[in-house]
């Protein structure tokens, strides 16, 4: 309700509202994006996210995140989720399966769904805190083709993060009503697109990454510090880029961005919830007020998740 309110108030105030949903910034996500709006992937059947994190106990030292809103439903996988929605469409609905495995803590720390979206596809998703080490996916599946996203970490600024295009040979519909038998296989072109030109440092090993980042960051503190009157590609620095420009040029952000759009991705995290403590499936748009209900009831205590992802009062 909080949320709608403020987007009805910046709407009424003819004033733009900026979001933290940076990915949608992201040069690779926005060329993602053109690819499926230009065809290429023909019509979206599928959407897969996988995003398994790290997150030690002293991680909940920080009071709010022992609270309600504080797993990573909210916290992390609401970017994920966002991501869901700039590909594949507007929601039709949800099923949810909530779980806490690992952490000390009232608020889950696993979660898995799948949504239905509007113009067809389904997603599925796999999301936790409970690793040692993090690992994302992101696919999205057509009849012409595919993008894989393998194990772009944050989608900021992150010169590894990569986008990887295939186009069938066979689109999907000819596969189905001209091969002979399930062996039958299409050829695919992979072409692989890259959130900065390759650089030597692209042939580093994995493990070596990291050590040497951390001497650099020592070595030379101003190497990645913000230029002045450049705009930033990627990460919070777009989007806020962004905001002063709209606000500059007296226009509303680009709806993709606008906080109508992060309005429906809250809708939808919130029916996550609702779902996987109520163990439905949950049709969009949600009954605003049955979830503020039972939400205070989360913020009172009086719903636990248990190992099992069981509601007890």
């Amino acid at each position: 309700a909080d949320a709608e309110a403020i987007v009805a108030a910046g709407r009424k105030a003819g004033v733009a509202l900026l979001t933290g949903h940076h990915r949608r910034h992201n040069p690779l996500i926005a060329k993602a994006r053109e690819l499926i709006d230009d065809g290429q992937l023909g019509r979206i059947t599928a959407v897969q996210g996988t995003t398994w994190l790290s997150k030690p106990d002293d991680y909940f030292d920080t009071g709010w995140r022992r609270h309600a809103g504080g797993g990573p439903v909210y916290i992390n996988l609401i970017h994920d989720i966002d991501l869901l929605r700039c590909f594949a469409g507007e929601v039709e609905s949800v099923q949810a399966s909530l779980a806490t495995q690992a952490h000390d803590i009232p608020l889950e720390d696993s979660v898995s769904a799948t949504i239905r979206f509007k113009p067809g596809a389904i997603a599925t998703i796999s999301a936790s805190i409970n690793q040692s080490r993090a690992l994302t996916y992101r696919a999205i599946m057509g009849t012409k083709g595919l993008i894989v996203l393998p194990n772009a970490l944050n989608l900021a600024d992150n010169p590894d993060d990569i986008v990887k295009l295939g186009i069938y040979a066979d689109g999907v519909d000819t596969a189905i009503r001209t091969y002979s038998d399930d062996h039958q296989q299409s050829e695919i072109t992979w072409s692989v697109l890259r959130s900065k030109r390759p650089e030597m440092r692209q042939s580093i090993p994995v493990w070596l990454k990291r050590p040497l980042r951390r001497m650099a960051d020592v070595l030379y503190p101003q190497r990645n510090e913000w230029k002045p009157g450049q705009n930033p590609m990627a990460g919070h620095g777009r989007i806020l880029w962004d905001f002063v420009e709209a606000i500059q040029a007296g226009q509303p952000l680009a709806n993709n961005i606008s906080a109508d759009n992060a309005y429906r991705t809250l809708e939808l995290v919130n029916a996550m919830i609702v779902s996987g403590i109520e163990k439905r499936e949950v049709a969009l748009p949600l009954d605003a007020t049955a979830y503020a209900a039972l939400f205070d009831r989360l913020v009172r205590g009086e719903i636990k998740l248990n190992g099992a992802s069981h509601a007890t009062d």
